[in-house]
């Protein structure tokens, strides 16, 4: 189980990856033309919401099957303010739900610190975006190699059945697939890229994604849908994976205001080496870098935006 949901988690990164070219002709040139005009923003204030249902099928008793399904949900509200990159700002407020359970996380960036509240567990660290940015490319071009080359490709060939249509209101609505052999085919090479080697047990295979937008009358995109599902499974489990997941442009192109909470000075910094919340400190010690301005995983490993465990 552990093992399938590992490449689940795969499977979603390399989804979303992929979804970032249209092709060259009209609709996809409308939709291309939109993606790189909201991309290109340096404010941005997005909302979002998306259901996963996974259903799971274990043979692994005795002969006998049992079957179990779960629904996860999540509700998301985002701000971000980039217009002095030297000093950008943001604000995330995320809820996730599952087995009946509401789990709330915060997260804040300004003056070069990231704050975070995770259901009551404050904490903050210097966090330097310039020196990670920098890190991460020199960690690009020296160590992913084929991954890199992978990642950049042009997608456009991966995009299937657009079609547009025009509402009243002036905006665009389009829809288009994603053909689902190719994205088994980009998540075969990319498993290789990363030297893994899946058991001969283990299939990993997308079904049906479907996707829609709607640009506005200034040539933004204002909504974004994504629909699809995924089948993963070993001589024993099989999981069937279904997600829909839809994102909110609000306003786009104009002056975005981030609003933080009045504590977070408050919030202890994990930069000397105690994590705590309204109870007090726990049981986790950090270990920072001494030569960074920001923390980093054990093996000189840069992350985002976690810390060193010891």
């Amino acid at each position: 189980m552990k093992k399938l949901t590992a490449i689940f988690l795969s499977l979603v990164m390399v989804l979303s990856m992929s979804l970032g070219v249209a092709a060259a002709e009209d609709p996809q040139a409308v939709y291309q033309a939109a993606e790189e005009k909201t991309n290109a923003l340096t404010s941005m204030d997005v909302g979002g919401t998306g259901t996963i249902t996974v259903a799971v099928e274990d043979r692994s008793t005795g002969g006998m099957t049992q079957t179990a399904s779960m629904d996860m949900g999540f509700n998301l509200d985002m701000q971000v303010n980039a217009e002095d990159p030297q000093n950008p700002q943001m604000k995330m407020l995320m809820d996730m739900s599952m087995l009946g359970e509401t789990i709330n996380m915060e997260m804040y960036f300004r003056d070069q610190y990231l704050y975070m509240n995770t259901a009551g567990e404050k904490m903050k660290m210097p966090f330097n975006i310039a020196e990670l940015s920098a890190e991460m490319e020199q960690a690009s071009a020296a160590q992913l190699g084929d991954l890199t080359s992978l990642l950049g490709q042009d997608f456009s060939s991966f995009y299937t059945d657009f079609a547009m249509t025009e509402n009243a209101d002036g905006t665009k609505t389009i829809t288009f697939g994603i053909d689902s052999a190719k994205m088994n085919d980009l998540y075969s090479q990319l498993v290789t890229a990363m030297g893994l080697a899946l058991p001969q047990d283990v299939s990993v295979a997308y079904r049906d994604i479907n996707c829609s937008c709607v640009v506005d009358t200034n040539g933004y995109l204002s909504r974004m849908t994504m629909v699809m599902g995924a089948d993963m499974s070993d001589s024993v489990t099989s999981i069937k994976l279904d997600m829909d997941i839809s994102m909110e442009y609000r306003n786009p192109g104009q002056p975005v205001s981030v609003v933080f909470p009045d504590d977070l000075d408050t919030y202890p910094d994990i930069s000397a080496g105690v994590i705590g919340g309204d109870d007090g400190p726990t049981s986790i010690y950090i270990n920072p870098d001494p030569q960074s301005d920001y923390v980093v995983l054990g093996y000189n490993q840069v992350i985002t935006p976690v810390s060193t465990l010891n």
